[in-house]
């Protein structure tokens, strides 16, 4: 399916001019996590980027970390254009994977944790997302429609190694250590 597919008809198209100084000051390409993240590492390495509960990481941490995921997921043939999705409560390890597929060239597809396993099934067909980074307590609506994911090649579980392997998932944790700076 080509993107031409996916878009609205022109005539829904915002009215938006971007002047020939924006554009021409645009790179030919553009990466977001290098934009967002990557920059914001060079300068600030050691500033916290992310507060949760009793953990800090830093710029220099995301960044490391999201690169060495998204080293994992180019090994496991993500690549440009590819949808990877992400379903997770607000933890630190979305940022990490949203950075992760976006440095690898995907796009991440959202889906919102509180979505019945109908809505999963949909959106994750529908996006035809490859992998869904997820942590255990959402798992159960994706597990009740693995079946019927047409795409899906497996499930990046966040949390726990050994369920993740008794499961036949792929370990979050074991991709950040494996994976490339």
């Amino acid at each position: 399916m080509t993107i031409e597919n996916r878009l609205p008809p022109r005539d829904l198209w915002p009215e938006f001019k971007v002047s020939k100084e924006l554009y021409d000051s645009l790179p030919e390409k553009l990466n977001l996590a290098e934009e967002i993240l990557d920059k914001n590492a060079e300068k600030h390495r050691n500033r916290v980027a992310i507060f949760f509960e009793d953990r800090k990481y830093t710029y220099r941490e995301v960044s490391e970390l999201s690169n060495r995921v998204a080293s994992k997921l180019v090994e496991l043939g993500i690549g440009p254009s590819d949808r990877v999705a992400i379903r997770f409560a607000n933890v630190p390890e979305a940022v990490i994977a949203n950075f992760a597929i976006i440095k690898a060239g995907a796009i991440p597809v959202t889906l919102h944790p509180r979505w019945s396993k109908k809505e999963v099934l949909h959106v994750l067909n529908d996006s035809e997302a490859k992998f869904v980074f997820t942590q255990q307590a959402l798992l159960s609506e994706i597990e009740a429609v693995r079946q019927e994911l047409k795409f899906l090649k497996n499930v990046i579980l966040v949390g726990d190694e050994k369920v993740a392997e008794e499961k036949g998932y792929l370990s979050f944790e074991k991709m950040v250590r494996e994976g490339k700076k």
